[in-house]
């Protein structure tokens, strides 16, 4: 699901062992006393880093998910098949291998605009809990994909500091292979900050409207996370 961002939007999760020292601190010293206050509005953070190697930037959008708990917003994030539902564009989601309980290969397959072919990709995918930062995440890498030679990325989810709710990061670090990357990159930024937004209304939407299915989701997440 997640991972449709991966393609379309440059998004897609670094793996366990290559998390920079970055990775390993609260989401909430990456930002300003302004930022968070504008988070805490309503509205969207976005870092970009420019790369030598890439046509796109490195991407992090953040947002607060004021009524969603880590673990909710952590749940719906995983529940891959259900990504064709809500985020725009997606056309398959679905796991192909599932290695353990918190490790899966996802195929997408996302509808690209003219002249663009459909994007295809699989990522790799780790779920984990990190307890010393009270945190939920998701880190992927690229294992095939018809459209970039390098995806890598994460999703990160934790406790907003002095509010109720979450704070809520996805980073991406593509290098496309098309020649209409610059195309696709300035529709792959807007998709990224869209699927941002439509995850934490997915979770609303469950709450409002099916509450158990979100219950379910959340105990199939601490089963897979052996708690």
């Amino acid at each position: 699901m997640h991972t449709f961002l991966s393609v379309l939007f440059t998004l897609a999760l670094i793996t366990q062992d290559v998390r920079s020292d970055d990775d390993l601190k609260p989401i909430v010293e990456d930002l300003t006393e302004t930022e968070v206050a504008a988070l805490v509005k309503g509205e969207q953070v976005v870092h970009t880093e420019e790369m030598p190697d890439s046509a796109w930037p490195r991407g992090w959008v953040y947002q607060y998910a004021p009524d969603a708990t880590p673990e909710e917003l952590t749940a719906v994030f995983t529940d891959y098949p259900d990504a064709i539902n809500y985020l725009p564009r997606m056309l398959r989601a679905e796991v192909v291998k599932e290695l353990s309980p918190t490790r899966k290969w996802v195929a997408y397959e996302i509808n690209l605009p003219w002249p663009l072919k459909n994007s295809k990709y699989t990522t790799d995918d780790v779920l984990s809990y990190v307890a010393d930062l009270e945190e939920y995440r998701v880190d992927w890498t690229q294992v095939t994909s018809n459209s970039t030679s390098r995806t890598t990325g994460y999703m990160r989810a934790s406790a907003m500091p002095d509010h109720p709710g979450t704070l809520f990061v996805m980073h991406n670090d593509v290098v496309p292979t098309s020649s209409m990357a610059g195309i696709a990159g300035n529709q792959a930024a807007k998709e990224q900050m869209a699927v941002v937004e439509e995850t934490i209304k997915r979770v609303a939407y469950f709450k409002d409207k099916d509450p158990k299915h979100l219950d379910e989701q959340v105990l199939r997440l601490r089963d897979e996370l052996g708690q």
